[in-house]
C-alpha cells in the first residue's frame, strides 16, 4: 500500500516509477500470533502483565482508543518473551525471523554499484538491518526498531562486503 502511495506521488509530478515487486522476506512478525501463543503463559506468570492484559482485552473493540497506536507493556513483554525463547512457539521464531530479513542482502549485493533501490518495510526490519550494519544484535537492535518513524528513510550501503549504515530515520 505504501509503494502505491508513493508510485502515485510520483506519477502527480510527472515522474517514473519502476515496477514494484513485493519480497515476503521483508514481511514483519506477527505480533497477534505471539499474543495468542504466549498471552496465557505470561499472564500467569506476571500479575502486572494480566491485568493490563484484561484492560487491553476490554478496550480493544474501540478503535479510537490509544491501545491501537502505541506499543505497551503486554506488547514489550511478548515480544521479550518471544526473543528469549521462554514459551513454546510454534511459528517463526526471533533467530529464524532474524535470518529472514538479512536473506535479501545477497539479493541487494549483486546490484550494480550506485543503483539505488527502495524497500518498503517496517521499524524491526529496519532496526535488524541497522543492528547488522552497527555489528549490533539483541536489544540494540530492538532500540533502533523503537527510534525508527514508520515513515522514516533509512539508507544502507551494501556490497559483498556486507551492510553499512548511511542515514537512519
Amino acid at each position: 500500500e505504501t509503494a502505491h502511495g508513493v508510485r502515485r506521488a510520483y506519477e502527480s509530478r510527472g515522474q517514473d516509477f519502476p515496477e514494484i515487486a513485493t519480497d515476503s522476506r521483508w514481511n514483519e512478525f506477527d505480533l497477534g500470533d505471539l499474543y495468542r501463543a504466549m498471552a496465557d503463559h505470561l499472564a500467569q506468570d506476571d500479575p502486572r502483565f494480566k491485568r493490563e492484559y484484561e484492560h487491553m482485552m476490554e478496550v480493544l473493540e474501540d478503535e479510537d482508543h490509544d491501545v491501537h497506536r502505541r506499543h505497551n507493556y503486554c506488547d514489550t513483554a511478548v515480544v521479550r518473551a518471544w526473543t528469549e525463547g521462554r514459551h513454546p512457539y510454534d511459528g517463526e521464531s526471533w533467530q529464524q525471523f532474524q535470518s529472514r530479513i538479512l536473506s535479501p542482502l545477497d539479493t541487494l549485493s549483486r546490484h550494480e554499484s550506485g543503483e539505488k533501490i527502495a524497500v518498503i518495510t517496517s521499524a524491526t526490519p529496519i532496526g535488524i538491518w541497522a543492528g547488522q550494519a552497527l555489528e549490533t544484535s539483541g536489544r540494540m537492535m530492538w532500540r533502533l526498531a523503537g527510534a525508527a518513524f514508520n515513515a522514516g528513510v533509512t539508507t544502507f550501503r551494501v556490497s559483498e562486503g556486507g551492510v553499512r549504515l548511511f542515514t537512519f530515520n
